[in-house]
């Protein structure tokens, strides 16, 4: 596992999308293979007091027991299709507007 993506998408609303491997070997040839994919969201002046100054959108697909000679095309496949999901979903321009609110409700009903 790294703490460095192995790829990020510059979005149109202007944020940026970074995918993090980090499948491990859970037994002899068998791995857990999970994608995680992450990004900073900068919260507006209305919300920082209660937000912070940034916000972090995070989400994590796994495919469980899979056998070693599969682990890559496994892999690949959750990669490209988070890729193309998160181009369309994360960089929709109301994107950062609807999550904000949804954190701030969050808070307000924690």
């Amino acid at each position: 596992m790294s703490n460095k993506p192995i790829h990020t998408v510059d979005l149109d609303n202007g944020l940026q999308v970074a995918f993090y491997d980090e499948s491990k070997k859970v037994a002899a040839d068998r791995y857990m293979v999970r994608l995680r994919f992450a990004m900073q969201i900068p919260v507006d002046d209305a919300r920082r007091a209660a937000l912070g100054s940034t916000v972090t959108f995070e989400q994590v697909r796994e495919r469980i027991f899979v056998p070693a000679d599969h682990k890559q095309t496994v892999f690949q496949t959750l990669l490209d299709t988070c890729v193309s999901h998160a181009v369309q979903y994360l960089g929709h321009p109301e994107f950062v507007e609807r999550y904000l609110q949804k954190i701030s409700a969050e808070q307000k009903g924690a």
